[in-house]
């Protein structure tokens, strides 16, 4: 047990000011984006619209749809972690370009499941 708590203390993410940066603000908008899929589609019983264009709906989809890309998300979030801790050691720019990219990633998916939902209120 200490042997895991002494490794969490000496996290990249706890060491260094920018990535603990990043990390708090991808722990904010992934927060934002559980309780925009859980707040905005508790009543949707009908197909979602998922995409439009030219003014025409052209793909429809179910609540699983908007949370699989949520967890998709996530999941390309989260390998990027793990990237950006494999490059700490070796290239610091290279791995702090990966969290912040992270970061758009994360703002992306947070707009995306946004419009969804407001397209489909």
């Amino acid at each position: 047990m200490n042997g895991i708590i002494k490794r969490l203390k000496s996290s990249i993410f706890y060491t260094d000011e920018i990535l603990s940066f990043v990390a708090l603000l991808l722990l904010m908008g992934w927060g934002a984006i559980v309780f925009l899929i859980l707040w905005g589609i508790r009543g949707f019983d009908f197909p979602l619209i998922i995409h439009f264009h030219d003014g025409r709906s052209d793909l429809f989809g179910t609540k699983k749809e908007i949370v699989s890309v949520a967890i998709i998300g996530f999941m390309l979030v989260v390998m990027n972690m793990l990237l950006t801790g494999f490059l700490y050691y070796r290239e610091r720019f290279l791995a702090r370009l990966t969290a912040v990219t992270s970061v758009f990633l994360t703002g992306l998916i947070l707009i995306a499941i946004g419009v969804i939902i407001a397209v489909n209120q």
